[in-house]
């Protein structure tokens, strides 16, 4: 079966039209950054401490091609290409299509100056440069996973299937937290060792809910029953003990992203559920 077409969008906008326009050579989009962090020299001992790393921000070029029947025309097409890519007052969201057919999408800003090649009166190229601050690329698609409530035994082991492909950390997941349950607790098994968790501190009954968005910091809260507030959340019960709420990595080969999911004593019902979504997150 033959590989999808390439396509970039830019907030919308494609590039690859296919007549006018479209890219001639594309760099870096197969590249990964380096990772951001020290390790700890410790005096009197050999070597240092290996501590964790983040992303690096990552960078990709386009060779974009334009063409027209005209001067005029090729000059109109010019125009219309900057005032798609180049936006100083904000990044630019990017949607390019991989030869599965899956859709990735970035927040990208120009790096450089643009400068045309003349091939010809009616040919322009010209090399334009990109920087992808948040150093990933993120599925278009965001996939939910839910805890298995057919009975009330903790823990859970909550495997996150569609994440299976991602090559980055999943740094900008939701997570919903629905009652009854004292204590309840996420915590990362991707490696087979704990690794990120997150723990809410106190007792919720059957209706409360909460969510967590990993990305932003944003916490809501509310209730299945009248009144649908959240007033009665404590955000101050919210613990974590890694950068986010909670950064769950890549899987080794054959490996699957998971979590578990544990309530203290018995205070977990059919109705206690925890439910993770995001998008795939690929390094390059």
């Amino acid at each position: 079966m033959p590989s999808v077409r390439e396509r970039w969008l830019f907030d919308g906008w494609e590039l690859t039209q296919g007549t006018v326009r479209d890219w001639a050579y594309r760099g870096g989009t197969g590249d990964t950054t380096s990772f951001v962090g020290e390790n700890t020299m410790v005096p009197g001992r050999s070597g240092a401490m290996w501590r964790p790393k983040v992303q690096g921000p990552a960078t990709f070029s386009l060779d974009v091609w334009i063409k027209g029947a005209d001067r005029e025309t090729v000059q109109g097409e010019y125009r219309t290409l900057l005032r798609a890519v180049r936006r100083r007052h904000r990044m630019v969201n990017v949607v390019r299509t991989l030869a599965s057919g899956e859709q990735i999408t970035a927040d990208v800003e120009v790096i450089g100056g643009i400068t045309p090649q003349y091939l010809s009166q009616r040919v322009w190229r010209a090399s334009i440069a990109f920087s992808i601050p948040a150093g990933a690329w993120r599925s278009v698609t965001s996939y939910s996973h839910v805890s298995s409530q057919a009975n009330a035994t903790f823990p859970k082991t909550l495997v996150l299937t569609n994440l299976e492909p991602s090559t980055e950390a999943h740094d900008e997941l939701v997570i919903k937290v629905h009652g009854p349950g004292a204590h309840i607790t996420v915590t990362d098994v991707t490696d087979g060792v704990d690794g990120d968790w997150f723990w809410y501190a106190a007792a919720m009954t059957a209706d409360q809910w909460f969510t967590l968005d990993c990305k932003t910091w944003a916490i809501t809260a509310g209730k299945d029953s009248a009144p649908a507030d959240g007033t009665w959340f404590n955000p101050h019960a919210v613990h974590h003990n890694g950068a986010r709420y909670l950064s769950v990595p890549a899987a080794r080969p054959g490996q699957t992203p998971t979590v578990r999911v544990a309530v203290a004593g018995a205070n977990g019902t059919t109705a206690t559920y925890v439910q993770v979504s995001g998008a795939r997150s690929y390094a390059a």
